[in-house]
This record gives C-alpha cells, sequence and structure tokens, in this order.
C-alpha cells in the first residue's frame, strides 16, 4: 500500500480504543495529512508531503483483501501502483506486500475520513506516523 504501508513495512502499531473505527475502509481513499510524533510532541504535521502540485492525489484503494496505493510523480504526473493483500481484525491492518508483513492501526474510519497509524520503535523512543486519508 505503497506511501503509508510500504513505510511502515518494519513497523508495528499500537492498539486504540476508539470507537469511531468500527467502519469499513472499502473504498478509494487520498492521502490528505500527515503528522509524526516522538516523544509525546508533533514534530511534524501538514498536507500529505507526497502529493505532487498539480497531479491528482496519491490514493489507497480497498477491496475487502487487497490494497492498491495510486502514486502520482514528477511534474509530467507519471503514475505507478502497488498492491498488497492485508486482513483486518478490530483496528489492526495486517499487510502482506512482496513477502513482508506489517501492521498498521486504523485509528479511526468514518464515511468520509480515514486515519491510520504507524509505530517505529528506536532506541531513543517511538516514532509515530499518523496519516489521515479523504473519501474519493
Amino acid at each position: 500500500m505503497g506511501a503509508i504501508l510500504a513505510s511502515a513495512v518494519s513497523f508495528t502499531s499500537c492498539s486504540g480504543d476508539d470507537d469511531s473505527n468500527n467502519g469499513t475502509i472499502v473504498g478509494k481513499w487520498n492521502f490528505s495529512t500527515e503528522k509524526v510524533t516522538f516523544g509525546g510532541q508533533t514534530v511534524s504535521e501538514g498536507a500529505y508531503s507526497d502529493n505532487e502540485e498539480g497531479c491528482n492525489k496519491d490514493y489507497l484503494e480497498f477491496t475487502e483483501t487487497t490494497a492498491v496505493n495510486g502514486d502520482y510523480f514528477g511534474t509530467d504526473c507519471d503514475f505507478e501502483s502497488y498492491s498488497s493483500t492485508y486482513t483486518r481484525s478490530g483496528n489492526t491492518l495486517t499487510v502482506t506486500e512482496d513477502g513482508d508483513v506489517s501492521t498498521v492501526e486504523v485509528v479511526s474510519v468514518n464515511s468520509n475520513t480515514l486515519v491510520l497509524r504507524t509505530t517505529e520503535a528506536t532506541e531513543a523512543g517511538n516514532i509515530n506516523y499518523e496519516t489521515t486519508l479523504t473519501k474519493a
């Protein structure tokens, strides 16, 4: 699932208690914003940095068992897509892409917004990557 899940291959996720994550993730979602938190402090927050100006927004498109990450890049808005399979148990997505398995937390999902989080454990502490996607 490219941008968020390709970077999440070696991350493990936290669990959450948000009741708003019971909705379906099936559908097409455009990358919108991203936030990085370290030591309880937000160190970076803003528009999703990989969306190319003048191009369609990068996206994740979920079916019941697969996810496709669509990535527009370059001044000519070239396009690549990456496929993975996943299973969902509660708020945890277990993603398999090119034989690598990772987990991603569904922080919340409703009819318009999907928030995903990955956590990277480092010697200095955990780094949380949170991406908000909007329904396409």
